[in-house]
């Protein structure tokens, strides 16, 4: 049985391909990167905002942290290859009902707040939905950064689901922009009372490739686009 955070980066294979990373220890707050890199309005800044509103969080009121399952670092080494600061991942042990070690990615900036905001990432944004002020053309790359970091596609008995897991509130503003981007078919929402998140639910071969094809593109997570390449 692997204990140590390297034995399990070992035992899964993930080779240092590219930039570095450190392990245990909290790097240093003072990381360099692209401090306006969410100030553009770009395919690349909106899918990963996306991805952030997904699985990121605001902490100490003024950065931002992302993290993700360490199989998925050469995702995350993606993510600092394009805020201008390889080699900023950070591998430590499992959180709190995980069993894997986590890859993180922490940045901070006297705007960032401002700057993250008008992509509807907020302090406490499970509880707080704002909805993204971005341009139309833009949004099909936020939906696919959102996918990619919280929603999922199966396959099961003859039948497809394509869900997205997210607070109240955003569901319906993804729905209405998928309307808007033309899709004509039918949208569900799953939620249980006293959570504060829901689903977003699309069936059905037809309906679910209208979606991919709506979204999709690069940056993209090969892990799930893999499968959905083959769909």
């Amino acid at each position: 049985r692997i204990h140590t955070v390297s034995g399990f980066i070992k035992e899964q294979g993930v080779a240092r391909k590219r930039g570095s990373w450190s392990v245990g220890k909290r790097p240093s707050s003072a990381i360099h990167w692209d401090k306006d890199f969410f100030k553009r309005n770009c395919p690349v800044t909106a899918y990963w905002a996306g991805f952030i509103f997904a699985d990121g969080c605001i902490v100490d009121g003024s950065s931002k942290i992302l993290t993700l399952s360490v199989t998925d670092i050469e995702h995350m080494h993606d993510f600092a290859e394009a805020i201008g600061s390889v080699g900023a991942v950070h591998i430590q042990g499992p959180s709190e009902g995980s069993k894997f070690p986590c890859a993180r990615v922490r940045v901070s900036g006297m705007h960032l707040i401002e700057d993250l905001r008008r992509w509807g990432i907020v302090p406490a944004k499970t509880y707080n939905f704002v909805a993204p002020e971005i341009p139309d053309e833009l949004v099909p790359h936020y939906i696919r950064g959102w996918f990619d970091g919280d929603g999922y596609f199966r396959e099961r008995h003859n039948k497809e689901a394509f869900r997205i897991t997210t607070c109240i509130g955003a569901e319906e503003w993804c729905a209405e922009q998928l309307r808007i981007l033309g899709y004509t078919g039918h949208i569900g929402f799953e939620r249980k009372d006293g959570q504060a998140w829901s689903k977003i639910v699309i069936s059905g071969r037809k309906n679910i490739a209208w979606v991919f094809n709506a979204i999709a593109g690069y940056p993209r997570l090969e892990r799930k686009w893999s499968k959905i390449d083959a769909f």
